[in-house]
């Protein structure tokens, strides 16, 4: 049987055999980094007869990000690590990062590099008076 994807983020087998005595078989498909989600479709067919169905190949998403250390005393730094869901596609992701308190700073952004699924960056504090909380967040 022919298959094949109206995509090309997504790899397939050029060609799929049946055992005799089957109905079914397995084959997989692979796919490639995407910077937005793809909808693909996979068609299959054998004497003349076209089956389809969408495969949805999904972006990286950011899952966690965590500090190290999470408490400083003001006017250190702290080591953001964000992850994300999978590797970042050819171009990479450029994250919008944002702190919710202006005693601690982070880069308007960072770039999540090609095939890379976390990026390091610093997280500055000023010193401050007394004990203060902050949040700091990532978007893609």
């Amino acid at each position: 049987m022919a298959i094949s994807s109206t995509d090309s983020v997504v790899g397939l087998p050029s060609i799929i055999a049946v055992a005799e005595g089957q109905s079914m078989v397995s084959f997989v498909a692979t796919s490639i980094p995407v910077a937005a989600n793809h909808v693909a479709g996979i068609s299959v067919s054998r004497n003349g007869v076209t089956r389809t169905a969408n495969l949805t190949v999904k972006a990286p998403t950011p899952t966690s990000l965590v500090l190290g250390p999470s408490i400083v005393t003001g006017g250190a730094s702290s080591t953001a690590t964000l992850s994300l869901s999978g590797p970042a596609p050819a171009e990479g992701i450029n994250v919008v990062l944002a702190s919710a308190n202006a005693a601690a700073s982070v880069p308007n952004s960072v770039v999540v590099p090609a095939g890379a699924s976390t990026v390091l960056f610093d997280v500055v504090t000023t010193p401050v008076v007394s004990q203060t909380s902050g949040s700091v967040s990532a978007t893609y």
